[in-house]
């Protein structure tokens, strides 16, 4: 993935500024940055959702559009109606629906569904109807959703907003683990997956920053013990805009979120 000079706005005010980096291939890449500072849009751009009003975007080598198909996703949010009877194996076999010849399912996509169950950690929830599952039973179920057509790359937009802080870890645990096989790039809150998961972290405000997890020193990383976060500041140096105040909201929301 290959951002240059990027920039875009949903109106005539910018979203993301002249927005410069590089995804490399076995990365493991932690997006951080307040809400409303362009992290979703991001994605949106990569996968070719929206369009750069300056710059250029690189998917795998090429425009979005040619490539996506090689990415899973997992979205924050994921609307359903809970009355419709889904099986946990249906769903994940959507993930699959780009690849039908004749609008019929094969025997290699239930291998497939199988497979990628097994990699998410999900095989005892193949028969369950989706809607009777847990919010991290979903999740991961989502995640098979994602893996099942075998992607190059992982695109997470927080896959753990709405789960509570064991379930979070295992997933986190997963995407590292699934990282020995695919590149990640995951919007996250939670910035303990800064330095116990990720090799660099891509700070997003309006503009963007990106830094090596084995570079960090003192000057740019504190922790606050009594709920174990991380919190992440910048030199002077930074382009990103507000630098020093980018994630301080956000540490006092996730706090507030581990006291209740």
């Amino acid at each position: 993935m290959d951002f240059q000079d990027v920039c875009f706005g949903y109106t005539s005010v910018e979203t993301v500024h002249n927005i410069s980096f590089k995804v490399q291939k076995g990365d493991f890449i932690a997006v951080v940055g307040p809400n409303g500072g362009g992290k979703t849009t991001l994605i949106k751009l990569a996968l070719g959702l929206v369009h750069p009003q300056r710059g250029r975007v690189r998917l795998l080598g090429k425009p979005p559009q040619e490539t996506r198909k090689k990415v899973g996703y997992v979205p924050q949010l994921f609307m359903f109606d809970q009355t419709f009877p889904v099986q946990v194996k249906d769903v994940v076999r959507m993930g699959r629906i780009d690849r039908l010849k004749w609008g019929f399912y094969r025997k290699t996509d239930d291998m497939e569904v199988d497979r990628a169950l097994l990699e998410a950690e999900a095989t005892e929830l193949k028969n369950r109807s989706f809607s009777e599952l847990s919010g991290g039973e979903r999740q991961r179920v989502l995640l098979a959703q994602a893996l099942v057509s075998r992607p190059e790359i992982l695109m997470l937009d927080e896959p753990t907003a709405n789960v509570d802080a064991s379930v979070e870890k295992r997933l986190y645990d997963l995407f590292k683990k699934l990282n020995e096989k695919v590149t990640v790039f995951l919007v996250s809150h939670n910035l303990n997956v800064v330095t116990k998961h990720a090799n660099r972290v891509l700070c997003v405000n309006k503009t963007a920053a990106i830094h090596s997890t084995r570079d960090l020193s003192k000057s740019h990383a504190g922790f606050l013990s009594a709920n174990d976060m991380t919190v992440f500041t910048h030199s002077d140096t930074c382009p990103v805009s507000d630098a020093t105040e980018l994630l301080k909201s956000d540490h006092n929301a996730q706090m507030e979120h581990y006291r209740k």
